[in-house]
């Protein structure tokens, strides 16, 4: 369990990195598991250009 979510947790972040974009962890029951939101200020950024 631990292992896939830690994974894709360190996949989640250095994607975030890589896009400059923001990123926002949202913590959940272990039954649920976590949820990640994403979000990319470049597209609001290109839009106001």
């Amino acid at each position: 369990g631990e292992g896939s979510s830690g994974l894709g947790f360190a996949i989640a972040s250095e994607v975030a990195t890589t896009l400059n974009g923001a990123l926002a962890f949202r913590e959940r029951t272990p039954e649920t598991g976590f949820t990640v939101f994403l979000e990319l200020p470049l597209i609001d950024a290109r839009s106001n250009a």
